[in-house]
């Protein structure tokens, strides 16, 4: 149960490949196969995501477009592989709702305004 709690604080935090290897870690062992399919694909994104380099050794007036979409790229890799974790977490779990409830996604958080 502890190891769960390790995915979603790295999730809340932020730490979206710690948070990934992590959930790696706990279902190394999980016999399902939906769960087999989620922790591939988490996988192949941390690979896919170190593998990546928006640096080019040549220049040419074009460097600076590839250089912006390899970087939005990379945020859409981080971003479907924290809703692959989440559903990861998910199935190992079997939907528990107080550890599901602990994550803090962005776009759930309202900010505070005070007049």
């Amino acid at each position: 149960m502890e190891n769960y709690f390790d995915v979603v604080s790295y999730l809340n935090e932020g730490r979206i490949e710690e948070a990934g290897k992590k959930i790696i870690e706990i279902a190394k062992d999980v016999e399902d196969e939906d769960v087999r399919t989620v922790i591939s694909e988490i996988e192949k994104e941390i690979m896919d995501s170190r593998h990546n380099s928006d640096t080019f050794i040549s220049y040419s007036p074009y460097t600076d477009q590839i250089t912006q979409a390899t970087r939005a790229m990379q945020k859409c890799r981080e971003e479907r592989m924290k809703y692959l974790i989440l559903h990861g977490l998910y199935l190992l779990t079997k939907g528990n709702r107080i550890i599901l409830d602990m994550i803090k996604l962005t776009a759930q958080v309202k900010p505070r305004t005070y007049l």
